[in-house]
């Protein structure tokens, strides 16, 4: 955990940039025009309405800024133990974040700046969680540049906390030491097909690095079945990630090489996700996910699993 006293680094000013850009944009576009509503329009529920006020700004005809909206998350969790060995209760601030996403340009750029706090909130601000910038020209072709999740993972790292039934991550991932770093990601849609390609710094501080460390890079591949099946969603993905990973390095410098394929499936109320990893390098692991949503399973296989397992044959099933 990094606890900055002072903020020096140079891509701290990046952030006072972005908001003047923003501010700039805001009086150019004028008075936003309000939306066309017409009688077929549902009323908007009061959750909607007090969400909605997290959108500063929408106008469409603007040609610099067509929207700022804030962002923001809180997510907290209480634990109660009563038993023979001692009893145990406490509240966790899991995660404090705050900030901002900015659509530009025809919405063809996406700017996202999110800032965290701690446990304790001490200090207010720790680091940068998210800091990048997309270009997206078309469904076929987008750019990220910036402090951005690494393309592994498919679920368990790459779908946000927000949308899953738990907070946490799964321990089996939490093993792999990947982590948010700085690079730049490709990534486009062909029809059904999805695919990503990127490189990324394994040296990463609380803000964007000194980029001095190794390297990773990685691809993959997806596609969509969702109208062949009949459902809500229907998705298959297979992600492989290379790292030539130095000492000293902060994250992505467990593995060489590490491969994850995820299937994804809704429909109504029920969803079900299958999640695998395979792992190489000196402390190679391989791990099987798989979890409904709700409720969740886990079940999970290593031959190299702290005290959680007694033997490499040993399979654990929880939910």
């Amino acid at each position: 955990m990094f606890i900055p006293q002072k903020i020096t680094h140079p891509a701290a000013r990046f952030t006072p940039m972005l908001l003047l850009l923003l501010t700039a944009a805001l009086a150019f576009a004028g008075d936003p025009q309000p939306p066309v509503k017409t009688p077929a329009d549902a009323p908007p529920s009061a959750f909607d309405q007090l969400w909605g006020l997290a959108t500063l700004y929408k106008n469409d005809h603007n040609p610099i800024l067509q929207e700022l909206k804030l962002r923001g998350r809180y997510q907290g969790q209480y634990h109660w133990l009563d038993s023979d060995r001692g009893d145990t209760d406490d509240w966790e601030n899991r995660r404090s974040r705050v900030g901002f996403d900015a659509k530009l340009f025809s919405k063809k750029i996406e700017i996202r700046l999110d800032a965290e706090s701690n446990e304790v909130f001490d200090p207010f601000y720790e680091g940068l969680v998210d800091a990048y910038l997309k270009w997206k020209p078309s469904n076929a072709f987008g750019l990220t540049v910036g402090r951005q999740k690494p393309q592994i993972g498919g679920y368990d790292w790459l779908a946000s906390t927000n949308n899953t039934p738990a907070f946490e991550r799964s321990q089996i991932f939490n093993q792999l030491r990947v982590n948010r770093a700085t690079g730049a990601v490709l990534e486009g849609l062909l029809g059904q097909f999805t695919w990503q390609a990127g490189v990324y710094s394994n040296e990463v501080d609380s803000e964007f690095g000194q980029l001095d460390g190794g390297l990773s890079y990685g691809a993959g591949a997806g596609y969509h079945f969702s109208e062949a099946w009949g459902l809500k969603q229907a998705d298959l993905r297979a992600d492989w990630l290379h790292s030539d990973h130095e000492a000293g390095d902060t994250v992505l410098n467990r593995y060489d090489e590490l491969l994850s394929a995820t299937l994804q499936l809704q429909d109504g109320r029920w969803g079900l996700v299958t999640e695998a990893y395979y792992g190489t390098g000196e402390n190679a692991r391989m791990c099987l996910v798989a979890s409904s949503s709700p409720p969740g399973t886990c079940c999970r296989k290593s031959s190299n699993w702290s005290a959680a397992t007694a033997s490499p044959s040993e399979m654990a099933l929880t939910a």
